[in-house]
């Protein structure tokens, strides 16, 4: 028998990041986003919020289901800070005691959205954000990856 001139399986390589998002959605999975924090970051956070995943647009908002936060110490450990929050600006979802980032060995910990949320008529369109509430952490030089599984819902 002879070898067919075109295959009759398609392999594919990676998808591109809309096509999986679709695919996701369809089938009802949750999306994830992992980002990895750099010291820099770590250390800026207070001042300035690292965006996990990007506002969804408008009419939609990010609802994360389940966040992991795993560290990697540097030479220096991290002093101070205070809780770790993964919310937008209306609303936090999770958070980590400070012990999550200035612990001297690597730490590994994993949230259930908490109830801090009361209304989502503020969380049409804004990013989902990692931050820390009560003060900046100050030397230390590791990392963190943390990563967020959630959905995409519409507002109305």
């Amino acid at each position: 028998m002879a070898t067919p001139a075109t295959p009759l399986v398609v392999t594919f390589g990676a998808f591109i990041p809309d096509t999986l998002r679709q695919m996701q959605q369809q089938f009802a999975m949750p999306l994830r986003a992992s980002v990895i924090l750099t010291s820099a970051q770590i250390l800026g956070m207070f001042a300035n919020p690292v965006t996990l995943v990007p506002a969804p647009g408008s009419g939609l908002l990010l609802f994360p289901l389940f966040a992991m936060c795993e560290t990697t110490p540097g030479t220096v450990n991290y002093a101070n800070g205070g809780l770790v929050n993964i919310g937008n600006v209306n609303a936090t979802f999770f958070q980590f005691a400070a012990a999550t980032i200035t612990n001297a060995s690597a730490s590994f910990h994993s949230n259930n959205p908490g109830s801090f949320l009361t209304s989502t008529q503020n969380l049409n369109n804004s990013p989902l954000q990692i931050t820390n509430s009560t003060g900046a952490f100050t030397a230390g030089n590791g990392t963190a990856r943390v990563t967020v599984y959630y959905t995409v819902e519409p507002t109305s």
